[in-house]
């Protein structure tokens, strides 16, 4: 029996290492990988930092991430085997499936672009996020070729198989040279997507996520290279069903929050996390709706909110929202 003074401890509170460096709203960030990407990513971009979300799309093993980041400013865009065509649109293998052309050049203008604009966020960032979802590919049987997407194409022109430690470790390096000689400011954060890939079976899931977090071990202990535990968060501090959505798979809302508290906490100075906090406070109130839009109420709200956006904007970038509020005064006052 435990001592009746003691502390019952009922869950594992997983505390990241503080980085050492202090991320604010005068950074440029950029997000690249699997769907966890896109969410930290959206939650930073509604907080008002100025970032590049996943541009490529969601993109969820390691070599397709690096080729696409490493590749963005190449002349050899894509060549007629890379890709497939669908649904009368033509998809590159190296790509998500929102970037589609109703023909091979189509496609190829389209990602022209696309590689243009990485290349412009990637030499500009001082910060690059990049999720790792899974270490099982695909590889086209012509050439052996591992893909991003198999783009719903026949299964017999596929075969799967589990990336080794070694591949992405080199991999990465290959992709580090190339961006450093560009950029030698930036700093990159790598994490495991806490998203378990089911349909791999949670046995081979298991597995996968040893091979990307080894990687990441391996690659965090060079210098401008970090780690953040967010598998780690939800597989042991969140260990819960009831912080999934209904798929069982996806980390809801409440998760979500969750590791973004612990990311801000190790990665941002306490005067960056106060601004946010003031920013959500406007946030609320430009999105009320009072009941009464012509009283004096209303008005007095409606000039707070403003004389609140007029301060904030010195640190952030609010004019759409001071335009917004000087509209609904001007209605409210004619």
């Amino acid at each position: 029996m435990s001592d009746f003074h003691s502390k019952i401890l009922l869950r594992t509170e997983v505390q990241p290492c503080a980085f050492p460096f202090s991320i604010n709203h005068q950074h440029k960030l950029f997000t690249a990988g699997s769907c966890f990407a896109d969410s930290i990513g959206k939650i930073l971009e509604k907080n008002k930092f100025d970032i590049c979300v996943n541009p490529a799309g969601t993109i969820f093993n390691p070599i397709s991430i690096h080729r696409i980041l490493s590749n963005s400013d190449s002349e050899e865009i894509i060549e007629k085997q890379d890709t497939c065509f669908r649904d009368d649109l033509f998809f590159s293998y190296d790509h998500h499936t929102t970037v589609s052309g109703n023909s091979v050049v189509a496609l190829k203008k389209k990602i022209k672009v696309l590689t243009g604009n990485i290349t412009t966020a990637l030499d500009a960032a001082d910060y690059l996020f990049i999720t790792y979802g899974t270490a099982w590919v695909y590889q086209l049987r012509e050439s052996s070729k591992i893909v991003a997407n198999c783009h719903k194409m026949p299964a017999d022109w596929f075969t799967r198989r589990l990336l080794t430690t070694e591949e992405i470790v080199n991999s990465f390096r290959d992709f580090l040279d190339y961006l450093i000689q560009r950029n030698p400011k930036i700093k990159i954060i790598l994490t495991v997507s806490p998203v378990r890939h089911t349909r791999d079976t949670l046995e081979l899931n298991t597995v996968s996520k040893s091979v990307l977090r080894l990687a990441c071990h391996q690659l965090s202990n060079q210098t401008n290279i970090f780690y953040f535990p967010a598998y780690e968060i939800m597989m042991d501090d969140l260990r819960d069903y009831r912080f999934y959505e209904r798929d069982l798979i996806h980390p809801n809302s409440v998760a979500l929050d969750y590791i973004w508290e612990k990311m801000i906490a190790v990665s941002m100075s306490a005067e960056t996390i106060e601004l946010m906090k003031r920013w959500n406070e406007i946030v609320t109130a430009l999105n009320h709706r009072p009941i009464d839009k012509s009283g004096t109420a209303y008005l007095g709200f409606l000039q707070k909110t403003l004389q609140q956006l007029h301060w904030i904007q010195s640190s952030l970038k609010v004019a759409d929202e001071i335009n917004q509020v000087q509209e609904k005064l001007k209605l409210l006052q004619k």
